[in-house]
C-alpha cells in the first residue's frame, strides 16, 4: 500500500490535470494564502511553512471521528524527506498578521491549537528549518491513547490518525479536486481503499514485525526490511477499534 506521502504526490499530480479542466468554469478553488503574507522564523530565508486552514479541517475530523479512540490525544509530527534525519532545536510557530504563537516542540512533535480569536484563513504554520528538508511532506497526525506502552498502539488510534491526515489532504487539494478524485477512485472514505486493506499510516519508529491482539484473536505479521508505515486493515477484516498492535521496533543506530 502507498504511504500518505506517496498518496499526496499522486493526488497532487492528478490535481494539476483536474485544475486545468475546471479553472475556466469555477475560477480559483480552495483556500489561497494572501500574497502579502510574510513569515519570519529566526531570520531563516526559506523556512518550511504550511497554511493553517487545512490543519483546522484535521482538527474537525479528529472531533468528528473521536469515537474511534475516545480517550486519545492528537499530536502532529514533522516528516523530513530523510527518515533518518534528526531535527534538533526545532521552533514551530503560528503566524497570523501581528500574532505569533510559539508551540512547544518535543522531538519535532507538537499540539496544534484551534484558532478562534480571529479568522484563521491567512494563518501560517512555520518551522525554523529550510523548506527543502520537507518538500511536499506536511506534518502528519499521530493519535495515541494514554496508558499504553511505547511499542503498542490501538487500531482505533491509527484509524483516527488516518481520518485526520486525509481531511488535511482533501482541504489542501480543494473541494473540486478532492471530489473529482473521490469519483475517479470510486470511494468517499480514503482511509479504506479496498477489500484487502486500507490506507497506510506513518509510525513514529521503524519496525519489522507486528502482533495484532483482538480478544482471543491473534495474528503476527513480519517484513523482510524495516517499515515506517502500517497499512490499516479495512472493516471487512473484522479487527475492532480496540485491537492492540504490538510493534517489534528496530533499535536505533
Amino acid at each position: 500500500m502507498h504511504s500518505i506521502g506517496q498518496y499526496y504526490c499522486f493526488m497532487r499530480l492528478t490535481s494539476l490535470l483536474i485544475a486545468a479542466l475546471i479553472a475556466a468554469s469555477c475560477g480559483p478553488c480552495g483556500p489561497v494564502l494572501a500574497q502579502d503574507a510574510v513569515v519570519h522564523v529566526t531570520a531563516l530565508r526559506y523556512p518550511a511553512s504550511w497554511p493553517y486552514d487545512p490543519f483546522r479541517a484535521g482538527l474537525d475530523a479528529f472531533e468528528e471521528h473521536r469515537h474511534l479512540a475516545p480517550k486519545s490525544e492528537l499530536h502532529f509530527h514533522l516528516v523530513p524527506n530523510d527518515p533518518g534525519l534528526a531535527l534538533d532545536n526545532v521552533q514551530i510557530v503560528i503566524e497570523h498578521g501581528d500574532q505569533r504563537l510559539v508551540l512547544d516542540a518535543e522531538k519535532a512533535g507538537f499540539v496544534l491549537p484551534r484558532l478562534t480569536r480571529y479568522d484563521p484563513g491567512d494563518a501560517v504554520l512555520s518551522v525554523n528549518k529550510h523548506q527543502n528538508l520537507f518538500d511536499q511532506h506536511w506534518p502528519t497526525a499521530a493519535v495515541r491513547t494514554p496508558g499504553l506502552s511505547s511499542d503498542v498502539l490501538r487500531m482505533g488510534d491509527l484509524r483516527l490518525a488516518c481520518q485526520v491526515n486525509m481531511a488535511i489532504l482533501k482541504k489542501n487539494l480543494g473541494f473540486w479536486e478532492s471530489a473529482a478524485l473521490s469519483v475517479l477512485a470510486g470511494r468517499r472514505d480514503w482511509c479504506f481503499v479496498g477489500r484487502h486493506g486500507g490506507q497506510s499510516v506513518r509510525i513514529p519508529f521503524a519496525f519489522q514485525a507486528v502482533t495484532l491482539h483482538d480478544g482471543d484473536r491473534t495474528e503476527r505479521r513480519t517484513w523482510p526490511t524495516p517499515q515506517l508505515s502500517l497499512s490499516l486493515p479495512s472493516d471487512r477484516h473484522g479487527w475492532s477499534d480496540g485491537t492492540l498492535i504490538e510493534f517489534d521496533a528496530v533499535p536505533a543506530n
